[in-house]
């Protein structure tokens, strides 16, 4: 019976982003586990080709962003702590990208599920709101691409919910649902 090897570690190396080679680790096509732990990485590169990655680890590092996290769309486990640069908005955006993620930072992320929909349904109907209000005023010889430009302008800019401690990440997301809305035509997201 052949010993099952540990996942690969590339914790505590002092790696940089820039050695995050996507040609490198894109061949380890069914890696599930990785840990990047104790480097000292700001971004991850956003074509790793990792698809199948189930759990990361990439705790104290100097991360500042975690968009980049929606290429590993199977990640159920992450561990982000000790990243100086990550706040709440970061953790609430991992919620949207991963839909799923079972744990983060060794807590489980399913509690907060219910919540979170609830929070994007608000979000969804009144980004809506937002569109029929800004459509009915847009005269027909304006271009309707510069009009949906404007919306999604309009509504990143108008549209409220929630604390000022979270409108970083209510922006993000009233973002991405304006876009969804144009993309769709005005069609309910």
């Amino acid at each position: 019976c052949p010993a099952l090897l540990p996942p690969p570690s590339l914790s505590g190396l002092k790696l940089l982003s820039e050695h995050l080679e996507p040609g490198l680790l894109g061949r380890l096509t069914q890696l599930q586990e990785l840990d990047l732990s104790n480097n000292q990485l700001e971004t991850l590169p956003a074509n790793l080709g990792l698809s199948h990655l189930r759990v990361l680890r990439c705790a104290n590092n100097q991360l500042g962003d975690v968009t980049s996290l929606c290429q590993f769309p199977e990640l159920e486990e992450l561990s982000l702590e000790g990243n100086p640069f990550l706040t709440v908005n970061d953790n609430l955006k991992v919620s949207f990208l991963l839909p799923k993620l079972r744990k983060v930072n060794g807590k489980d992320a399913t509690l907060g599920s219910s919540q979170m929909e609830s929070l994007n349904q608000e979000l969804t109907n009144r980004v809506t709101a937002h569109w029929e209000k800004f459509m009915a005023a847009v005269g027909p010889e304006e271009e309707a691409e510069k009009a949906q430009a404007e919306f999604v302008k309009s509504a990143v800019r108008d549209v409220r919910y929630g604390p000022e401690s979270l409108s970083e990440f209510t922006q993000w997301r009233v973002q991405m649902i304006s876009e969804e809305l144009v993309a769709s035509g005005g069609a309910q997201v």
